[in-house]
């Protein structure tokens, strides 16, 4: 839970207008905000906090809404509230959080670090039951070189994303995600692609039995995108559990992929 950085938020913000222009400079960013760039430097680097009051702003300015939003305020008041009472009142509420969710957040600084498809492939190879925590076999497994493979090893270390046991014996860190980025962060976009790309591969190199894609294309109300994202979430959720808990060893990974989207354009409004 303390990894939980509010900086993450105004770079995924920024990130996301640097994509859509890429002469959108970190200035044009502060003025955007209602800062300097001093300030707005300072901060990103560690150096200045936020007050509520800025971080209310601040929150508006980059479109977060919801659990987000409260997240944003509640981790900058954690840090940088004058009170002690309402530093431990947010770090309590941002506890709640996470252990509803069930998961904990990457630090900001390792993000870029594990957002490829085979940081995640390299996390779940060591639940296999022939798993050996050599370079030169998991790079045979993944069809990737060794070398890469060692400095993706190096990475999910750094990142707390593997760890040993009291034994020696590598061990992967499950309940750790990427719960601070949201679909429309670059970082977590390229990762999708990435998967989209491996998908794509499946189709053409993988026999019948060792593979499933099916689709279903329906004519739905956009009052109810939420509700279906929700049983999307619901039913991947469940699915896994119930792979978890069944008996017999682990032989193979594989990445269970639903998307939602749009076939059409969004209808012009009449007013």
């Amino acid at each position: 839970m303390e990894d939980l950085d509010y900086r993450s938020f105004i770079v995924q913000a920024y990130e996301r207008r640097r994509s859509a222009d890429a002469g959108y400079t970190m200035r044009a960013y502060a003025k955007d905000l209602g800062v300097s760039p001093q300030l707005l430097s300072q901060v990103l680097g560690g150096k200045l906090g936020l007050s509520a009051s800025s971080a209310s702003a601040i929150a508006q300015k980059i479109e977060l809404e919801g659990l987000r939003k409260d997240l944003f305020i509640a981790s900058v008041e954690a840090k940088h509230s004058r009170s002690q009472p309402a530093r431990l009142a947010a770090a309590e509420k941002l506890r709640k959080a996470f252990e509803e969710s069930g998961f904990e957040a990457i630090a900001l600084d390792h993000i870029n670090l594990v957002s490829s498809w085979k940081h995640v492939a390299v996390c779940m190879l060591v639940e296999l039951d022939d798993f050996t925590p050599e370079p030169h076999w998991i790079s045979s497994r993944l069809d990737i070189e060794p070398g890469e493979a060692a400095r993706i090893i190096n990475d999910l270390f750094k990142a707390e994303l593997l760890k040993l046991d009291t034994s020696g014996k590598w061990v992967r860190q499950a309940q750790k995600t990427f719960f601070k980025l949201d679909e429309s962060s670059p970082t977590l976009q390229k990762f999708y692609r990435d998967m989209w790309l491996k998908a794509e591969q499946s189709l053409v190199e993988e026999e019948f039995g060792d593979r499933s894609f099916s689709a279903a294309t329906l004519a739905v109300s956009e009052s109810d995108i939420e509700f279906i994202r929700s049983e999307i979430e619901a039913f991947r959720r469940s699915l896994i559990s119930k792979i978890a808990s069944r008996p017999g060893v682990a032989e193979r990974i594989y990445t269970i992929a639903v998307q939602l989207f749009p076939l059409d354009r969004k209808r012009k409004s009449t007013t």
